[in-house]
């Protein structure tokens, strides 16, 4: 999902690159065509993601987390839910660890029904002297985050910024085009998630190993089907795909 919105903000140099970017794929995209799976079946048979058997955790360029649930084991503290719109979600308390002392900070994202950083911003929290603070939504309020606004997981994704209808984000908390999220599979029996704000873009997913990531390799098999272009595009066996998120070859 591309946000257009971002071709006239603070963030138009960035856009402008995924835009010309997207374009390529698409591009690439209509030349495949023996590479479209129409069905579930194709998708789970011919795609294959690939993540590395080290462990980049100390190395503090990788910006990314991705947690990989490894623990399908029923977990008695946690509410196990599968969706914010689950009955069993009565509320939601979110707790900030390592933000600035004595700052406030408005969230934006999908937490918001329609301008994802509206300037009459209800939603905001005060850090305390110790870095701390924390905002609880109501039932009603969780019925109206928009779970699609930033892209189409059942993750909440929110951003902390300074300044309503403004991204003058804290650089120590996220990368440019970083933000936080919240999987709903491992919010706890009294409702809380917790997002620590030492970690760039730090993302509350289900526990297992986490892997700090620049990148992100998957593998499409060909299928056999009559398309306009398969004589043409043939010789593919199988395609890997690798998208870069730092700003550093690989």
């Amino acid at each position: 999902m591309f946000r257009w919105d971002r071709l006239d903000n603070d963030f138009s140099e960035f856009a402008e690159q995924m835009l010309n970017h997207t374009k390529k794929l698409i591009k690439i995209r209509k030349n495949l065509n023996d590479f479209f799976y129409s069905t579930g079946k194709e998708l789970s048979e011919n795609l294959k993601f690939y993540f590395p058997k080290e462990n980049f955790a100390d190395n503090k360029n990788l910006n990314i987390s991705i947690s990989l649930n490894e623990n399908k084991k029923t977990d008695k503290n946690l509410l196990n839910i599968n969706s914010f719109k689950d009955k069993k979600l009565e509320k939601l308390k979110i707790i900030f660890t390592n933000g600035i002392p004595n700052k406030r900070f408005y969230l934006t994202g999908e937490i918001h029904k329609n301008n994802a950083n509206p300037k009459k911003n209800p939603f905001y929290i005060d850090f305390d002297e110790n870095a701390y603070a924390c905002i609880t939504f109501s039932k009603k309020e969780i019925n109206d985050f928009d779970l699609v606004k930033w892209d189409w997981s059942n993750r909440l994704n929110f951003k902390l910024t300074q300044t309503t209808g403004e991204w003058n984000f804290s650089e120590n908390f996220y990368s440019p085009t970083g933000h936080n999220s919240i999987s709903p599979s491992i919010i706890n029996n009294n409702f809380e998630a917790h997002i620590n704000l030492a970690q760039k873009d730090y993302w509350f997913a289900p526990p297992g190993k986490t892997y700090n990531l620049p990148y992100l390799i998957f593998s499409l098999k060909k299928i056999s089907r009559k398309t306009k272009n398969s004589k043409k595009y043939n010789n593919f066996e199988k395609i890997f795909v690798i998208h870069n998120f730092s700003d550093r070859n690989i």
